[in-house]
């Protein structure tokens, strides 16, 4: 497994070998059930989210809130983000978490 050419971000390349060689997958869950793409595509890291797409990350995934990758970069606005989720991806764009909320709704709340 490579690492995206252009991100220079060598520890959190080593740090993904070591995890995934010892069982780790791409859809692990922290105790609210957010995977690395929840947190990559929350955070802004575009091109974290393309490698972890690229290599079979779940766009259409939940948390235990209902949160998905989508809604999570549309609330930080990080558009981008959005737009591979959507265009590349066919993220759901009319997903609602628990309380209703879709990635337009994340959006205007901001």
């Amino acid at each position: 497994m490579q690492c995206p050419s252009n991100d220079d971000k060598k520890p959190f390349c080593a740090c993904r070998r070591y995890l995934l060689r010892r069982g780790s997958t791409l859809e692990d869950r922290d105790f609210d059930g957010r995977t690395a793409l929840h947190a990559a595509a929350a955070a802004g890291h575009a091109n974290v989210v393309r490698h972890l797409l690229r290599k079979r990350a779940k766009a259409r995934t939940s948390s235990d809130t209902g949160e998905t990758p989508l809604r999570a970069a549309a609330a930080a606005g990080h558009f981008e983000i959005v737009r591979v989720l959507i265009t590349h991806y066919r993220a759901l764009i009319d997903r609602t978490d628990e309380r209703g909320a879709t990635a337009l709704h994340r959006c205007q709340t901001s």
